[in-house]
């Protein structure tokens, strides 16, 4: 489908958003809906600027866009808030309480965007591209309706494998087609790949190690949050 912005364009607003913003916040929390410290609200009447949606709309981008540890960072930060409150699993988009919101917990998809995953059932496609940051292995989960499986990603050995743990309903799924679009890179970059047929079943696992260079290919931004004021703007022409 592409990107909804160019990928230099989206760069440029992460890296504003950490230097304007984030980066002069304690704890990155979004302190315009609700105030911590005086335990009322006071955004603007009629405005929903709500804190968690700084997991998604910024956190996951951003780590799509290549900013892994600042995303981390943000995820990290804004469920301290929380925890230092007492709350764990209860947790409230426009103000900190015992009263939760169904999509509050946004990380949820965190592991769809850690491993550059998503599945198109009626083309057969599975879309692939861990971010893999050490030189160790990594498990990354997913869930999806259908069923649930397990990436393993091993950078020294370069293998990566997708393990079937769950598998409901009696449909018949299967991929013939792996789609990567690694972090930091454009939709334009994306790597497509023609694989045997995969059926889904519970135990089997899909071995991909052979498209390891294809599939793993972050191009990974370093950290702004940490020292926001020693990084420039990035400015982008618009033609």
């Amino acid at each position: 489908m592409g990107d909804v912005y160019p990928m230099d364009i989206v760069k440029a607003s992460i890296v504003s958003q950490c230097k304007i913003s984030l980066s002069k916040s304690t704890d990155y929390y979004a302190n315009k809906v609700w105030d911590i410290n005086l335990n009322r609200g006071i955004d603007n009447k009629g405005s929903q600027c709500w804190p968690f949606y700084l997991e998604s709309y910024t956190a996951l981008a951003g780590m799509q866009a290549g900013f892994y540890e600042d995303a981390m960072d943000i995820m990290k930060h804004i469920q301290l808030v929380h925890l230092r409150k007492g709350w764990t699993w209860t947790q409230n988009l426009w103000n900190p309480s015992d009263i939760t919101y169904m999509t509050a917990p946004v990380t949820w998809f965190s592991t769809d965007v850690l491993a550059g995953a998503g599945i198109n059932i009626p083309r057969k496609e599975l879309r692939l591209a861990p971010i893999v940051t050490g030189d160790k292995a990594i498990n990354i989960p997913l869930f999806y309706p259908n069923f649930w499986g397990v990436v393993v990603a091993d950078p020294q050995k370069k293998s990566i494998t997708l393990k079937i743990t769950k598998k409901y309903g009696k449909e018949r799924i299967s991929f013939n087609k792996v789609i990567s679009e690694p972090a930091g890179l454009s939709a334009s970059e994306k790597r497509e790949i023609e694989i045997k047929e995969f059926v889904v079943e519970e135990g089997k696992t899909l071995d991909l190690s052979q498209y390891w260079d294809r599939i793993v290919d972050n191009r990974l931004e370093a950290p702004v949050l940490p020292e926001a004021n020693k990084h420039d703007f990035r400015y982008v022409t618009i033609n």
